[in-house]
């Protein structure tokens, strides 16, 4: 096992942001690092479900919803039955919104609100990393409502409503079955307390060079080299 494997790269919110801006500098699209995050959400989903399972795929209006838009085309052509719950699109001109457009074409049936269908898997895309303070009253609710829903939940890059450099609530959080989180370890994911509400976590690589990596990544987590 190699230092890097051993010792994964953590960031914070500061630094994922950070990675996100010097890849994008470097020539990797923002759709680009969406779709990719997609695909290793979708390929977990499918992991977790057998052909033809129903999914219900739960989206917020910034790049968190993206992800989820993106997961549920991909998910709606490897033969899952997808549904989409979107309280309001992304706005327009951003990638996330470009991902809504492509995914509606498709005719997948997407619900504006209402409780949450019957499925075999919730994955939750409602709030990424950019989310800090406390949840307002109608975010709290979309969390509560996955958390008494029958089905386990996959988490998009963290739980919603946890805080990507504490891993506490605000002050309630989706309790996933599994996480999966995109380009890096999150610092509040990496500490014990968050596995309440993470379960297991794994991360997608999204291709950005491991330079610009390290060059993000927290000191401590950074004695690999380069």
């Amino acid at each position: 096992m190699t230092p890097e494997e051993h010792s994964p790269l953590v960031f914070d919110r500061q630094g994922i942001r950070a990675v996100d801006a010097m890849a994008i500098a470097e020539g990797i699209s923002g759709l680009t690092l969406m779709e990719r995050a997609a695909q290793g959400a979708a390929e977990k989903a499918m992991a977790m479900t057998e052909a033809g399972a129903s999914i219900c795929i739960v989206c917020g209006t910034g790049n968190n919803g993206g992800d989820g838009w993106a997961v549920a085309r991909l998910l709606h052509e490897h033969d899952r039955a997808v549904c989409v719950v979107a309280h309001a699109l992304p706005s327009a001109d951003t990638d996330a919104y470009a991902n809504a457009q492509r995914t509606t074409e498709l005719g997948i049936d997407v619900r504006a609100g209402g409780p949450l269908p019957p499925a075999d898997l919730l994955i939750d895309g409602l709030l990424g990393t950019g989310f800090t303070g406390t949840l307002h009253d109608a975010g709290r609710m979309r969390v509560e409502a996955i958390n008494v829903h029958a089905a386990p939940v996959l988490a998009l890059d963290l739980p919603s409503g946890l805080d990507a450099d504490t891993g506490l609530p605000a002050p309630v959080a989706v309790y996933a079955t599994h996480t999966v989180t995109f380009g890096g370890m999150k610092l509040g994911l990496s500490l014990d307390h968050a596995s309440t509400w993470t379960g297991p976590v794994d991360v997608i690589d999204l291709g950005v060079p491991r330079a610009v990596l390290h060059q993000c990544a927290l000191p401590s987590s950074n004695l690999g080299g380069s």
